[in-house]
């Protein structure tokens, strides 16, 4: 694992003719880690650089294998060991790459090219961890603070506390006005979240979001349906709150932080089809049930399942016809 003063290095060692990808997680806490880098780049006058929005459960890696060859640099950002290693050992080969991330994994790095700095003794999301490095627009980084539920660990109230005091904010507020208006944007260009990077690298304050209406309200207007469809239609699963949906955009995630926040004791999985697959995310906000715990042990048995987060919100996948023995394994886990 990489130091601090290793990490400012290579950052310090950046020149304007560097080709960089960047790649990223597709989430809110993954597009501000992007963004805050991309920033630095420009500001360091690197010009030539290629954006990878990465979708977990769909990993585009024919994309990258193209442009990589042209590339000397890679920075990944927010994207756990086990998605990106070892499947991209052979094609990051011969490339500087910096690697930020906040996720546990007992996946071990050995690429000597590879400089890896995961903070994983506290809970600390990557849009934080990049931009104490980096500094830049500090909006952003607090957005995908909460947005990975940051505020629930106490190593992160003081970084979202003191920005909001100097806002006038609160967190429900920032939460109403920023976080949900900048989910629900990448969800509206889920299909082509490069759209969703030039928006946003162009969108200087949080003030501006207003202005980004036209692509928040379909969204809005989904989730709140979805809202009071989940108190109508959701299973209770050996104490496991189950709800399968099938929304016309993929809202799974942002329905999930929403009901979860109304009782942070109980355990919430929700479940939405996708061409063969379902796409699965669990969460805990009290963290009194570790849900990675509950997914690994709901599709164990079930082939080309995989699964990965945090003790308090994790996400999975299995294919679509392992659904009933997936609901059965939740039956008969010890909660």
């Amino acid at each position: 694992m990489a130091t601090k003063q290793e990490v400012k290095n290579f950052l310090k060692n950046m020149h304007p003719k560097d080709k960089f990808d960047l790649i990223f997680h597709n989430d809110l806490d993954g597009f501000a880690s992007g963004i805050l880098f991309y920033d630095y780049l420009k500001k360091k006058k690197c010009n030539d650089i290629e954006i990878f929005p990465f979708e977990i459960g769909n990993p585009k890696f024919s994309n990258l294998e193209n442009n990589l060859k042209n590339r000397e640099k890679v920075v990944i950002l927010d994207l756990a060991p086990n998605l990106i290693f070892p499947q991209m050992n052979n094609l990051l080969k011969g490339k500087e790459v910096l690697y930020l991330d906040h996720h546990k994994s007992n996946i071990q790095i050995k690429e000597k090219n590879v400089l890896e700095y995961r903070v994983i003794d506290k809970y600390i999301p990557c849009s934080r961890i990049v931009y104490e490095f980096l500094k830049g627009r500090e909006w952003i980084s607090v957005a995908g603070t909460i947005s990975d539920v940051g505020e629930k660990y106490k190593e992160n109230k003081k970084f979202i506390n003191n920005f909001l005091k100097k806002e006038n904010l609160t967190l429900e507020e920032y939460r109403s006005n920023v976080v949900s208006p900048l989910s629900y944007l990448l969800i509206f260009f889920e299909k082509n979240p490069e759209m969703a990077f030039e928006i946003l690298k162009d969108t200087k304050k949080f003030e501006s979001i207003k202005n980004l209406k036209k692509y928040i309200s379909p969204i809005e207007k989904e989730v709140e349906y979805y809202e009071k469809d989940f108190e109508k239609n959701n299973e209770n699963i050996n104490g496991i709150n189950f709800y399968y949906f099938n929304p016309k955009f993929s809202i799974k995630t942002m329905i999930l932080n929403k009901i979860s926040n109304f009782n942070s004791n109980e355990v919430y999985i929700l479940a939405r089809p996708e061409n063969n697959k379902v796409m699965l995310g669990a969460r805990c906000q009290a963290g009194k049930v570790n849900v990675i715990d509950i997914l690994k042990n709901a599709t164990e048995g079930l082939k080309n399942s995989s699964y990965g987060g945090h003790s308090m919100a994790a996400g999975g996948m299995i294919q679509s016809k392992d659904l009933d023995r997936f609901k059965e394994n939740l039956r008969n886990i010890k909660i």
